[in-house]
């Protein structure tokens, strides 16, 4: 028989072990309990055959150009969307909620052209390996100016610039469930960055405001 100390880390382990599995099977669940409101299908691409989905791309969009005073009308931005032929897989408001604008089994277009240090095989094609997760928010005037002028971007409230902490909370779940779907996607930021890394000079969202700390993710390209 088994020594009393190995029989009790055995259950030990079989415990943890079916902790682990019941917080996967829970974190996967919620996944699919976000709310759907899905872009037209022209928006999006299947993914090809056989890629293994392993990077997590972040954005910010607005409404701000048009709208300074009013930049965050979900309405104004999914319509934007839908005119840009462009896409994302998450929106995630100001509040921190979240919907789901492409079902993962598709191709988002949210990239574009770009590159990742040391995998030419994803130059211009990392929609195909990424979820594009876009958050409501903006970066600093510097940032702002290529969209807008100075005068204009004046008008914006000052608690509309950069992000709110319950978006990074709603972005930490988002992270860990995407994780959990895809055990490729590692928390670092070989897998994990911004638009701005991914097409320097063409973007610069999500911009310097944003934290990267806040999901446990050291910017280091």
């Amino acid at each position: 028989m088994f020594p009393r100390f190995l029989r009790l880390f055995g259950l030990k382990l079989l415990l943890l072990s079916i902790a682990l599995a019941a917080t996967a099977s829970s974190e996967l669940d919620w996944l699919q309990s976000i709310e759907r409101r899905h872009l037209p299908l022209k928006n999006s691409k299947a993914r090809d055959p056989g890629v293994e989905v392993d990077t997590i791309l972040i954005h910010f969009c607005s409404d701000v150009v048009a709208h300074p005073d009013n930049p965050y009308d979900f309405k104004r931005i999914f319509n934007g969307f839908i005119i840009g032929r462009v896409s994302a897989h998450y929106l995630i408001d100001r509040s921190g909620k979240i919907f789901e604008m492409v079902e993962l089994d598709r191709a988002a277009w949210h990239a574009g052209k770009g590159k990742v240090p040391g995998k030419p095989e994803r130059e211009n094609r990392l929609n195909e390996f990424s979820v594009g997760i876009e958050l409501m928010g903006m970066g600093n005037l510097n940032e702002m100016l290529r969209f807008m002028p100075e005068d204009r971007f004046s008008k914006v409230k000052p608690d509309d610039i950069g992000y709110t902490k319950f978006q990074y909370e709603s972005l930490r779940k988002l992270i860990s469930a995407l994780r959990q779907k895809y055990p490729a996607i590692k928390l670092d930021n070989q897998h994990i960055y911004g638009h701005d890394q991914y097409a320097p000079g063409r973007k610069n969202d999500p911009g310097v405001l944003f934290e990267w700390s806040e999901i446990g993710v050291t910017k280091n390209w």
